[in-house]
């Protein structure tokens, strides 16, 4: 599949989105917030997991609840709102501290970062898709 295809087909998908109700994609990203949070505070076990695989389940969901974000709130200047996102990772990592199942990690919230960061850069992307 060429460049020039995959730009058709975002574009296709942006169009779809777009047509959804603003109430509907504010509740969507709601929803993944609070399974997010719930996963990151949980007395959940994954056993002895490699931090590579660790790290990208961190980077891979503050990706997807950055996007998620952006279609609750499709505005210009959208570095702000992934801010206040990122700053919320950071805080809900705090919390693990406090927390006898859960432990407090630097490599997590590098992650998040990557995955907020990574977010930025599919949006950006998507801009040129049209």
């Amino acid at each position: 599949m060429d460049s020039s295809a995959i730009c058709r087909q975002l574009s296709g998908w942006k169009k779809k989105i777009k047509n959804l109700p603003q109430e509907l994609k504010i509740v969507q990203f709601i929803v993944l917030a609070g399974y997010v949070t719930w996963l990151n505070i949980a007395p959940l076990s994954f056993g002895d997991i490699e931090f590579f695989w660790d790290d990208l389940a961190h980077a891979s969901c503050w990706l997807i609840l950055c996007l998620s974000l952006r279609l609750a709130l499709p505005r210009r200047k959208f570095i702000y709102p992934a801010v206040w996102l990122f700053a919320y990772s950071v805080l809900v990592e705090v919390v693990q501290h406090f927390l006898p199942y859960r432990e407090f990690s630097m490599l997590d919230i590098l992650a998040n970062g990557v995955g907020v960061l990574l977010a930025l850069a599919c949006i950006r992307l998507m801009k040129y898709a049209d």
